[in-house]
């Protein structure tokens, strides 16, 4: 646990904010910030803004003191240099010297604020990632550490009874009125423990025992139902949400991330799939909204394109009919602007039959008499013409 979890309530009517000396973010040698910092403070109803921008190495080891004890945090990280520190606070504590850093009025970015119960939640990750967007607000504490431990060991009390009445439940895989009803009373103590240890984290003091109540809140923030056929269990947290309902025939999984392990499957929590075989019902598209994709149906129709254009597709539903034998045949269709082919041998042959030897198309020039004039006085004058295969596909204009 580090020195800022271990913070106690002081007195005072400023924060004094001490960034850690590793603090240091992408900026260019020609002072073009591309990941940054914004500090906020919240006085008499309005917003100000103290720290307007701050990148690189900026903040690194400094400590600034802001005439509010209630501050919003943000954090940007563009699509690109995710190897340096980004940030952590080592402490925020209450201090009645005067503040040194006074901003002036502005207004929140609006993305969505995480409620940070201890300074140690105000930190990117070391490196940091990608495209983030984060908004973090910490204001002044004033509950006791007693009236914490007694709000945090009701709220065990109540999540205990709790789970023992579902294992009850659950036990013989049978849900009677009688156990639901007593799920659903153990569920309304839970959450009246829950909102009170949660509206007591919220004016608590920073300290050992604000730490572990604000961990069960953060992690443990859970609402059940019973009902006759299912069992629900939802996670919340400031960053995630996960879901877990198990039914009499299905389970459903909602979360930020799944992974699984199985002899013949397996998910990353990064999304990547592996599987020895699929059967897939429906459509299924690769590629990017704005960049070139596929997407094959249903129907067996595989289409592709740029962005919201399609270029064309190809499927089995080609006919022709040899109008000489009456014959009917069934096949490739393509369908697109332009097909280009691209190989060092073309060959074909008149069958459906892989295993018969196809002929290579030719490659070269051929020379034809392409006009023939009669002169009149009994002589004729003719005109040479010259056309170019590749593959045996004709690649010059008549």
């Amino acid at each position: 646990m580090d020195s800022a979890s271990r913070q106690s309530v002081t007195a005072g009517s400023n924060f004094s904010i001490k960034f850690n000396t590793d603090c240091k973010t992408e900026k260019s040698s020609s002072g073009t910030k591309y990941d940054y910092l914004h500090l906020f403070y919240q006085k008499d109803g309005k917003i100000y803004k103290a720290l307007d921008k701050v990148s690189g190495a900026d903040i690194a080891g400094k400590t600034y003191i802001v005439p509010s004890t209630d501050i919003y945090i943000q954090w940007y990280s563009d699509s690109s240099g995710n190897k340096y520190y980004g940030f952590s606070i080592d402490e925020i504590k209450q201090v009645s010297t005067a503040a040194d850093t006074t901003g002036t009025e502005s207004t929140l970015p609006t993305y969505e604020v995480i409620e940070a119960a201890t300074v140690s939640m105000i930190q990117t990750s070391h490196p940091y990632e990608n495209n983030m967007r984060k908004l973090w607000h910490y204001k002044k504490r004033t509950a006791t550490r007693s009236t914490l431990i007694s709000k945090k060991n009701a709220y065990t009390n109540a999540y205990n009874a709790l789970i023992t009445a579902i294992n009850n439940a659950i036990s013989d895989k049978k849900i009677t009125t009688t156990e639901k009803a007593n799920v659903n009373t153990k569920f309304d103590a839970y959450n009246a423990a829950l909102a009170d240890l949660k509206e007591t984290i919220e004016a608590a003091g920073v300290d050992v025992a604000a730490v572990a109540a604000a961990a069960v809140a953060e992690y443990a923030r859970a609402a059940i139902k019973v009902e006759a056929d299912k069992i629900e269990l939802r996670v919340t947290s400031a960053q995630a949400e996960s879901l877990i309902e198990q039914k009499a025939d299905s389970i459903r999984l909602k979360a930020s991330k799944i992974a699984w392990s199985a002899t013949y499957s397996s998910m990353s929590e990064s999304g990547i799939l592996k599987c020895t075989s699929a059967e897939l019902k429906g459509s299924m598209k690769c590629g990017y909204d704005s960049g070139y994709w596929v997407e094959l149906a249903g129907s067996g129709r595989l289409t592709g394109g740029y962005g919201s254009a399609q270029y064309g597709y190809i499927d089995y539903s080609a006919s022709a009919t040899d109008v000489d034998t009456g014959a009917r045949y069934n096949g490739l269709q393509v369908q697109g602007g332009c097909m280009r082919i691209s190989v060092n041998q073309l060959s074909t042959r008149k069958t459906s039959n892989t295993g018969t030897i196809a002929y290579i198309g030719a490659t070269g020039k051929f020379e034809y008499i392409s006009k023939i004039q009669d002169n009149g006085d009994g002589t004729i004058t003719w005109w040479n013409s010259t056309v170019s295969f590749e593959n045996g596909l004709m690649v010059s204009s008549l």
